[in-house]
């Protein structure tokens, strides 16, 4: 990635708007691993295959968030980062705040 702008403007528009970089047959497919999964926290590493069927690697609820290079180069990646970081803060004190005793 590091040497091939071309995959990080391919990552990027993913990114901006994963429903129109994959398309709905590929959405729908990951819908049903995240259902069927049934977690709070998950991730899915995935492909696709030329007529647009989801190829599944790995789904887990141990997928890692790797923290963003300095590097301008992956600047793209920092506000999706942080939207994930955010999201699982809120869950987390939601969590914790429903377990508290009353």
């Amino acid at each position: 990635m590091a040497d091939k702008p071309d995959h990080r403007q391919e990552e990027a528009r993913f990114l901006a708007d994963m429903r129109a970089a994959l398309g709905d047959k590929a959405m729908a497919a990951l819908e049903q691993i995240r259902d069927a999964l049934g977690l709070d926290y998950g991730g899915i590493d995935f492909g696709l295959g030329p007529n647009g069927d989801l190829l599944l690697f790995e789904a887990n609820a141990t997928m890692v968030i790797a923290p963003v290079d300095p590097d301008e180069r992956w600047a793209y990646r920092r506000t999706a980062i942080s939207t994930i970081i955010d999201a699982v803060v809120a869950m987390l004190m939601q969590k914790s705040a429903q377990a508290s005793p009353a």
